[in-house]
């Protein structure tokens, strides 16, 4: 087999899987209470090889007001953090 330079995968299951959850947008002059959202994995997803390793992350989005006082994402304006690798 010839070597191609592209990471191949040792379990396509797991292979750039991504979940988006999106809140409705908030004002930065409001304090807020804690937020929880649950990820939702597929029944085969949940035994883990020891050659897997998951990364989570959350990404923050920012927005401004648009003309119709409509919340409206601003290009690259935001903030990311990886949680925690297993």
């Amino acid at each position: 087999m010839e070597a191609n330079n592209q990471y191949q995968p040792t379990s396509p299951l797991f292979s750039r899987k991504g979940e988006v959850v999106e809140s409705e947008w908030f004002s930065t002059d409001t304090v807020l209470p804690a937020m929880e959202f649950e990820l939702q994995f597929l029944e085969e997803m949940r035994l883990i090889s020891d050659d897997v390793s998951l990364v989570l992350g959350i990404g923050v989005e920012f927005g401004t007001s648009g003309f119709d006082a409509t919340p409206v994402g601003v290009k690259y304006a935001g903030c990311g953090k990886v949680v925690k690798v297993v």
